[in-house]
């Protein structure tokens, strides 16, 4: 899914916005399949639906310890990598210029991007828009070095979370609300924010 949404970005040229559109589309695919698989199955994948809706319900510090290696390994990984993504963000020429290999290092981000993604999917699903909404978030507080906001990105996006989660255990007591339900209603519309500013921009 991640070198499919890439390659459909790299089509038209690689930016944050086309890599977001190009994942949307991906994203809709693989949800048109997994669709059809639990329609096939429907008796076999009951148990899965919860799970496919993002939720830290029943979630165990065994199952963090599975993927603590992945996530630890990942993050300090893209911290060393910080200062690349910095060159990239000034854009394509001047990044060349200062003798950056753009195409190599985008395929690096991409890949810790991806690995961090998903160890985190496969414990606790799909919970999107926490991606989109904390780095902007990040960006707005500290400013544009990545050094500095990558690792608060962290700390907001597990803050945020955790608030998020608490809130869906309120909404309908004691039934839960899936938590990946939660944040797509409110990261949505900031996506379509998102959106619009970017194309005014262009």
């Amino acid at each position: 899914a991640a070198a499919a949404a890439y390659g459909a970005a790299r089509t038209a040229g690689v930016t944050p916005l086309r890599l977001a559109l190009a994942g949307v589309a991906v994203a809709s695919l693989a949800a048109a399949a997994t669709r059809a698989v639990q329609i096939l199955f429907e008796e076999r994948a009951q148990g899965a639906l919860f799970a496919l809706s993002g939720s830290l319900a029943g979630r165990t510090w065994e199952q963090l310890a599975q993927i603590a290696p992945w996530l630890a390994g990942g993050l300090l990984l893209s911290l060393l990598a910080a200062p690349r993504v910095n060159v990239l963000t000034l854009g394509e020429d001047v990044a060349r210029s200062l003798g950056a290999r753009t195409e190599r290092d985008r395929v690096i981000v991409t890949g810790l991007g991806v690995l961090l993604a998903a160890g985190s999917v496969s414990v606790c699903g799909p919970i999107g828009f926490v991606g989109l909404i904390v780095p902007h978030a990040a960006r707005a507080l500290i400013g544009p070095d990545h050094r500095l906001s990558l690792p608060l990105a962290a700390l907001l996006g597990a803050g945020f979370l955790t608030l998020a989660d608490t809130a869906a255990r309120l909404i309908d007591r004691p039934t839960e609300t899936p938590v990946g339900i939660l944040v797509a209603a409110v990261g949505a519309p900031f996506f379509v924010l998102i959106a619009r500013r970017a194309g005014r921009r262009d």
